[in-house]
């Protein structure tokens, strides 16, 4: 807090270095949130891989091939298979798995050519 007897400069620097006190500390919640989300992101796709032939032999898939990985802030690594029906109905589908809480979790399965030319 300014008194009577401070000089402009005086009152100039010292908000100054509030500011950059500031502005410091705001670049640091950034940095640290940017650490976070990435620490986060690339957990669990090792669990993807491995729980995938399981849930999809349950579901009454087989995997028809690894299609990839994608990682997430919120739910981790999620990792991308075709699966074909098991008897094959000429379908192939693709869906993502990912481990959530100890279960197997099959997220955005959609038919990729159920409708053909």
């Amino acid at each position: 807090m300014a008194n009577e007897y401070e000089s402009w400069e005086d009152r100039q620097r010292r908000e100054t270095r509030n500011h950059l006190i500031k502005v410091s500390a705001g670049w640091m919640v950034v940095a640290a949130m940017i650490v976070a989300i990435c620490f986060a992101s690339g957990r669990n796709v090792e669990g993807g891989i491995a729980c995938a032939p399981g849930k999809a032999k349950e579901m009454g898939f087989e995997l028809a091939g690894y299609t990839g990985y994608n990682l997430s802030p919120i739910l981790g690594g999620m990792v991308w298979y075709n699966l074909r029906k098991v008897p094959d109905n000429g379908i192939v589908y693709e869906a993502a798995f990912a481990p959530w809480k100890g279960v197997c979790m099959v997220y955005d399965m959609r038919a990729l050519d159920a409708i053909k030319p």
